[in-house]
C-alpha cells in the first residue's frame, strides 16, 4: 500500500513537471487542500515573494482555507470566494482554485480571463459536468493526475462505507405518473429536444417560438394555430415537468422515512441533503442553509461540529467542502444526474477516522425519473438496493434481503 502523504508528494511532483499548470483530481477524504498547501509550499520556496489567490465557492471554505494556510505558516495568500473574483480583475502569481468543477458554469467561467496569473493549480473530486462545461476548465488547466475512488478505498485513505438506494412505492404515485404522460406528450412535439424547448421560455421564449413556427408551419393560413400548438406544448412541458419535481422533492413520504432513520441512529452523527431548504426544515432539528446569517450558519456549524451524535439538515450549503469531523450517517433526500454531487456528498461521510463505518441512505421514489438520476449519478460506485421493509431490517440490524425487480429505466435526465 501506498500511504497517502507519499501520494500526495506524487500528485506535488506531477503539478510541477507540468510547469505548475493543472488539475488534481482526489476524493474528499484524501487531503487536497493539504496537497494544494504542499505545492504552494514548494512554488514559494523556489519564488518566495510570488502571490497567492485562492479561490473557494463558499465562505464556510474560504474561513478552512485561512485556518489550514495558518497552520502551514503561509502568510503571502489571500482567499476569496468566487463570486466576489468573476466582477474584478486581479493580478497574482499562483491562483489556486478549489472545487474547479464550479467554474466552468455560465457565471463563473471568466475567471480565467479577469485574473492575470503565471501558475494555476485546480482542485477537485470530479471534474465532469452534466452540461459539458468542463471542457473550458480543460482548456486553462488540464487534469494532471487522479486518484480513484477505487486507488484510495484499496489504499485505507478512506473511512470503509455502505451505500443504499432505498426504493419507495408511494400510493399516489398516479399523481406522478399524470405529470409525466403530460411532459412526454408535448416532448414528444418537440422531436425530445430539450435545448429547444428550453428557448421558448425565458426573455426571448416568445420571439424564439414565432421563429420557429414560421420555420415548421408549411401552411401561412394556419400560422397563427401553430404558433398557438407551439406555446400550448411549450407551457405544458413546462408544468408538467415542475410539477414531476415537486412531487419527487417535496414527497411526504420522504421525510417519513429519514424520521424513522433518525430515530433508530440516535448514536451517530447525521447529515441529511434535501433539494430545497423546506424539506430541510420540515426533517426536524436545526438547519444549515443560505436564509441563515454568516454568524449563525457558523455557530450551528460548530455546534455540530461539537457533537459526538446528532442530526444536521442542509440543502446545497454542505455538499461542497464542509469539513465536519464524526458524520458516519448521511440521508440523502434529493437527487439530480450530477456524480459530482454524488461524490462530494459521499464526501461528507467517508473522511478517515479511526476505525469509523458510514451509512449512506439514498431514498428515491420508485417508478420516477429519480431512479434514473440516482443510476447516471452512481455510474462505477457501488451501492445496496433494499426497499422500504428492508430498510427496516437493515435499521434494526437484521438480515436483509436486496431488491430483485430492475431498476426503472428512462432515456433523460431532466
Amino acid at each position: 500500500m501506498v500511504s497517502r502523504d507519499d501520494r500526495q508528494k506524487i500528485c506535488v511532483n506531477k503539478w510541477l513537471q507540468s510547469k505548475g499548470v493543472g488539475t488534481l483530481i482526489q476524493p474528499t477524504g484524501c487531503g487536497k487542500t493539504t496537497t494544494a498547501l504542499k505545492c504552494i509550499q514548494k512554488v514559494l520556496t523556489l519564488y518566495p515573494d510570488f502571490k497567492v489567490l485562492v479561490v473557494v465557492p463558499t465562505t464556510n471554505l474560504k474561513e478552512q482555507w485561512e485556518d489550514r494556510a495558518s497552520k502551514f505558516n503561509i502568510t503571502n495568500l489571500t482567499v476569496l470566494v468566487i463570486n466576489t473574483v468573476v466582477d474584478r480583475k486581479i493580478d497574482t502569481d499562483l491562483l489556486v482554485i478549489d472545487e474547479i468543477h464550479v467554474s466552468g458554469a455560465t457565471q463563473f467561467s471568466n475567471i480565467f480571463r479577469v485574473v492575470k496569473y503565471k501558475l494555476i493549480l485546480g482542485l477537485t473530486a470530479t471534474l465532469h459536468r452534466l452540461d459539458g462545461r468542463h471542457k473550458i476548465i480543460e482548456k486553462y488547466c488540464p487534469v494532471v493526475d487522479e486518484i480513484t475512488l477505487i486507488e484510495a478505498s484499496t489504499n485505507q485513505w478512506l473511512s470503509e462505507y455502505t451505500e443504499y438506494l432505498v426504493l419507495l412505492d408511494v400510493d399516489n404515485i398516479h399523481d406522478y405518473n399524470k405529470a409525466n404522460n403530460t411532459f412526454f406528450k408535448a416532448f414528444e412535439f418537440f422531436g425530445f429536444d430539450f435545448n429547444l424547448v428550453m428557448s421558448f421560455l425565458g426573455k426571448n421564449g416568445f420571439e424564439n417560438r414565432k421563429a420557429y413556427t414560421t420555420r415548421m408551419c408549411k401552411d401561412p393560413s394556419r400560422w397563427t394555430e401553430y404558433l398557438q400548438a407551439v406555446t400550448t406544448n411549450t407551457m405544458a412541458f413546462k408544468t408538467a415537468m415542475a410539477n414531476r419535481k415537486n412531487f419527487i422533492n417535496n414527497h411526504s413520504k420522504k421525510i417519513e422515512i429519514a424520521r424513522l432513520i433518525i430515530e433508530h441512529r440516535l448514536q451517530s452523527k447525521i447529515i441529511t441533503f434535501s433539494n430545497n431548504i423546506r424539506m430541510a426544515e420540515a426533517i426536524g432539528g436545526p438547519v444549515y442553509s443560505g436564509k441563515d446569517t454568516k454568524k449563525k450558519g457558523r455557530i450551528t456549524l460548530e455546534e455540530f461540529e461539537k457533537c459526538k451524535s446528532g442530526v444536521i439538515n442542509s440543502s446545497k450549503k454542505l455538499i461542497a467542502g464542509a469539513d465536519i469531523t464524526g458524520v458516519n450517517c448521511e440521508i440523502v433526500l434529493g437527487q439530480d444526474s450530477s456524480s459530482t454531487r454524488a461524490t462530494q456528498v459521499r464526501g461528507r461521510a467517508i473522511r478517515k477516522e479511526g476505525d469509523k463505518h458510514s451509512e449512506i441512505f439514498n431514498i428515491v421514489i420508485n417508478d420516477t425519473q429519480e431512479v434514473s438520476w440516482f443510476s447516471n449519478s452512481h455510474k462505477d460506485t457501488n451501492f445496496v438496493v433494499i426497499d422500504e421493509e428492508n430498510l427496516l431490517k437493515v435499521l434494526k440490524g437484521e438480515e436483509y434481503e436486496l431488491y430483485k425487480k430492475p431498476l426503472s429505466k428512462f432515456n433523460y435526465r431532466f
